[in-house]
């Protein structure tokens, strides 16, 4: 440990002061270290320095900036405060090599990208760089680290513009951006979806980030309800809180007032969920919407578990239709007695009294929803946001394309449409499994001789986790008269341990093994 030498082979230790006057037991040990030593015995070791060619150096030749081995080892590990202070030019070797290294100019050449622009006179180019204003440096600056987090490029006039990260910004990439995340869970337990066998619904849930109610980011997420209840994904994500100007000024305005803070919540989350089908309008089902309390924190995080649940008109506070003829009245499901007014179909502005020309002209294709509201209020909302139904795709859904028509599922699996036209899922029987359920599973077959009288029967079948002996159950099947034979097809590699059968009757229950 420490400075002392390790003789491998005999597993023993020389003490620093002892190095190379006292030798390992096995002279292979000795080799690395002190062979130049074994070679030049009238040079000092602590007093002089052996080079990796066997030269003797005096110990006034080392880190004097001089090479006096041939490999420049004697100007290796050199204190370089003390250079400093001795030496007035302040420049000792490896910073020499260390500056070389950074002020080396990379040249990136890249290809324009359409081919034909390539013959775009200069007189353009330098036009159109009019608009660029990065920082102009020299050329030898490390471009590996001047944008900090980010990628930087080389313009064509040798100064470097940043691309950063969406967490980043600055010229340099050098600033934290404002944000928070979301962790969503659907919980379908008590919704109508919760014994669905119809395995092409597909849900979509539009999660809205607002200032005022006005859009300012927008991300998509999709659940098939049959997938959704034997195994949830919990759905991430992110939003940025917007640099412009007017909501830069308004931050710092709440800053200094507390009680600004406290009473007024101008951000919030809207989550609507849409029921898609194939040629058929999606349908907006259900809605949530939280107030992000913390807008005034660098970084915050909203977890949520969003539960489907089915209401009657007792308790439907749309029931009274308070919203007028131009707006849809839906409930809040995590405010289960308020409600809220949305625009229909094409509409929008104050009490949705605004027809969207775009959308009365069809930017949407047919059976989408058209929304002139839900784009994005930074690029002015000039654009309409259209919900496809599940086999249409596009920014206006006019995207027409079904990549289960080529039957990719194998063994009679049932191929599903994705929400992405490049993408689906199989659903496979109980004999197959995979992404294409081109796999067969193994079974387990089970085979009742004798008839016992029960009312009820349960099967359960475990592994057994032989470090804890913990019994793990893999499967169950639940039956009100047992069959004769029964059968569980299972994709693990090695079939369940114990299988165990429950008989229920008059209140008692029997164990079999």
């Amino acid at each position: 440990l420490g400075n002392d030498f390790l003789c491998i082979t005999s597993n023993t230790c020389i003490d620093k002061s002892n190095l190379c006057k006292i030798m390992c037991p096995n002279p292979l040990d000795n080799h690395l270290l002190c062979s130049t030593v074994l070679l030049q015995p009238d040079c000092s070791l602590y007093l002089n320095m052996i080079c990796m060619d066997g030269e003797c150096v005096e110990k006034s030749d080392i880190c004097n900036r001089d090479h006096d081995c041939y490999y420049g080892e004697d100007e290796y590990m050199c204190d370089r405060s003390i250079l400093k202070q001795q030496d007035s030019i302040k420049i000792p070797y490896r910073s020499l090599k260390e500056s070389m290294v950074k002020n080396m100019y990379q040249n990136i050449d890249l290809p324009k990208f359409p081919i034909s622009s390539n013959s775009i006179s200069n007189s353009i180019i330098q036009e159109k760089t009019l608009m660029i204003t990065p920082e102009i440096i020299s050329t030898s600056s490390n471009i590996s680290y001047y944008c900090n987090r980010g990628v930087g490029i080389f313009l064509h006039n040798k100064s470097i513009s940043c691309f950063c990260p969406p967490f980043y910004y600055g010229d340099k990439c050098q600033y934290y951006s404002d944000r928070f995340s979301i962790i969503l869970h659907l919980n379908l337990s008590q919704s109508a979806y919760k014994e669905s066998t119809n395995y092409t619904i597909l849900l979509k849930l539009l999660v809205l980030f607002l200032y005022e109610n006005q859009t300012l980011d927008i991300h998509e997420y999709h659940v098939r309800p049959a997938f959704e209840m034997i195994s949830f994904k919990k759905k991430i994500g992110y939003f940025l809180y917007s640099r412009s100007k007017q909501l830069l000024q308004n931050k710092i305005k709440r800053y200094f007032n507390r009680s600004n803070i406290i009473d007024e919540h101008p951000y919030s989350i809207r989550i609507q969920i849409y029921e898609l089908n194939i040629n058929i309008k999606p349908k907006l089902i259900a809605i949530w919407k939280y107030l992000i309390y913390f807008d005034y924190l660098p970084s915050y995080r909203l977890t949520k578990v969003l539960r489907l649940i089915q209401l009657n008109n007792i308790k439907n506070p749309c029931s009274s239709n308070p919203c007028n003829s131009n707006q849809e009245c839906y409930p809040l499901m995590n405010q289960i007695s308020n409600y809220i007014c949305l625009c229909s179909n094409n509409l929008t502005g104050k009490n949705c009294l605004d027809t969207n020309q775009m959308c009365i002209e069809g930017f949407c294709a047919l059976n989408a929803l058209c929304k002139p509201d839900y784009r994005n209020i930074l690029n002015g909302n000039e654009m309409p946001y259209c919900i496809c139904p599940l086999n249409q795709y596009g920014r206006r859904c006019n995207l027409f394309h079904d990549k289960c028509l080529s039957n990719p599922c194998k063994n009679n699996g049932i191929c599903l449409i994705s929400s992405k036209p490049d993408q689906f899922s199989c659903k496979c029987s109980s004999q197959f499994y995979g992404d294409l359920c081109e796999l067969q599973t193994q079974a387990v077959t089970l085979s009742l001789n004798e008839s016992v009288y029960h009312e009820g029967a349960v099967i359960q079948y475990f592994h057994i986790n032989f470090f804890s002996l913990d019994l793990l159950l893999t499967h169950q099947d639940v039956f009100r008269h047992l069959p004769n034979i029964l059968s569980y097809f299972y994709m693990t590699k090695t079939a369940p341990d114990i299988i165990i059968v429950k008989l229920y009757s008059n209140n008692e229950m029997k164990l079999y093994l």
